[in-house]
């Protein structure tokens, strides 16, 4: 158990990056753990079992409660942005970099409306697009600049003829953008992306929302998040926009709104991978439950059928469902289970799982309890210990 003082324990002692990071943190505001339970609301228990490595955090309630307690970024609990781990993660965290490079940069000079701005525009975003779904972060990167540059420069198109849809092209890629800082750990430069831009049409309203909307969430301040959602105007909302107020009602501790949400969120749905973005979300809110709430459906939602249609989902999507089932089996003790979902999420896109916080969670979590159990999971464990050794973790 670690004391109020930390004597005798070090940081790199704790188990667990998020509990380790409690630790340090709490040590340096000065605090007890009591101290820290009463300031986050959460169970003695837990706040101790998380500093000492029996627990992992798995929920993003207990992720932002923690921070505000400690009067941090979440972020900073989960160690982002992480340091790179091999070339492409290197090359697209350099995209901070060059980013702050093209916002800075004059690019006011007179611009022709002859020069097809707006089809360079929408074809980088084209490109953009495809590599967000596929969870491709590192080509997600590699075009940012330029598409964020095409879009500063399409602005200046006067052309009427032209307007809306380069409002609409604008706003989608500065919230593709974002995006992409947002999961870097620059949150800070994903906000500036965002307020550069008005959000045009429909869905460029939809993207710019539903961005802010998840980077508010990450910031650990689910409030603000539905007032985001609600100040968008979107009505009726999109699919998308129900299952980010479902998970925002879940962080703030109302799982019958979240349900509610999420009913919405399936009559709106009209295509096989509507229906699966939903049913993903059920288990991500079920996750961020308490346990005495929904420990009696871990069983079920960590199962083989706990989320129809998977496949349907694109790869960026399908890492996200991926690891909260691996969450859910995990916290119904079903080890194994929650091993091979993180390692199905990793084959199916490497960098953008490796870069989710509660999936380096899980990596660390794992091998010890899989280590615990026949010598059949031999295998496992170090399929498990490879991976989180690919995401930089010890």
């Amino acid at each position: 158990m670690v004391g109020a003082t930390g004597a005798g324990t070090s940081a790199a002692a704790v188990t667990g990056p998020i509990g380790g990071a409690v630790w340090t943190w709490r040590l340096r505001r000065g605090l007890s753990p009591a101290e820290l339970t009463e300031r986050s609301g959460l169970p003695h228990d837990l706040v101790e079992d998380l500093e000492a490595g029996r627990t992992w955090v798995d929920r993003r309630r207990v992720w932002a409660a923690l921070a505000a307690a400690l009067h941090v970024e979440a972020g900073e609990l989960a160690g982002q942005p992480y340091p790179p781990m091999g070339p492409e993660h290197a090359e697209a965290r350099a995209v901070a970099h060059r980013l702050r490079k093209v916002l800075a940069a004059d690019l006011r000079r007179p611009l022709d409306p002859t020069t097809g701005a707006t089809d360079e525009l929408e074809r980088l975003l084209a490109a953009a697009v495809a590599a967000d779904g596929a969870g491709d972060d590192h080509g997600l990167a590699v075009v940012a600049p330029e598409l964020i540059s095409a879009a500063e420069r399409a602005e200046r198109v006067t052309g009427s003829a032209t307007r809306e849809r380069t409002a609409e092209l604008r706003s989608r890629a500065h919230a593709v953008v974002a995006g992409l800082l947002r999961r870097l750990g620059y949150r800070d430069l994903a906000w500036l992306v965002l307020h550069r831009v008005r959000a045009g049409g429909r869905e460029g309203a939809t993207a710019v929302a539903a961005e802010e909307t998840r980077l508010l969430l990450d910031l650990g301040l689910p409030e603000q998040a539905l007032g985001c959602a609600e100040r968008s105007g979107l009505a009726p909302r999109s699919v998308e926009m129900s299952v980010l107020v479902a998970l925002a009602h879940a962080m703030a501790g109302r799982p019958e709104r979240a349900g509610t949400e999420l009913d919405a969120a399936t009559g709106l749905a009209r295509d096989p991978c509507s229906f699966a973005a939903v049913a993903a979300a059920r288990v991500a809110v079920a996750v961020e439950a308490p346990d005495a709430d929904v420990a009696s459906g871990y069983a079920e939602l960590s199962g083989p059928d706990a989320l129809p249609g998977l496949d349907a989902l694109d790869p960026a999507d399908r890492v996200a469902a991926l690891v909260s089932l691996a969450a859910s089996a995990a916290r119904a003790g079903d080890f194994s289970r929650a091993a091979d979902e993180l390692m199905a999420a990793e084959v199916t896109a490497p960098l953008r799982f490796r870069l989710d916080p509660f999936a380096r969670e899980l990596l660390v979590a794992l091998p010890p309890r899989l280590a615990e159990r026949e010598r059949a999971e031999h295998v496992r464990v170090e399929r498990v210990r490879a991976t989180a050794r690919r995401a930089g973790l010890p």
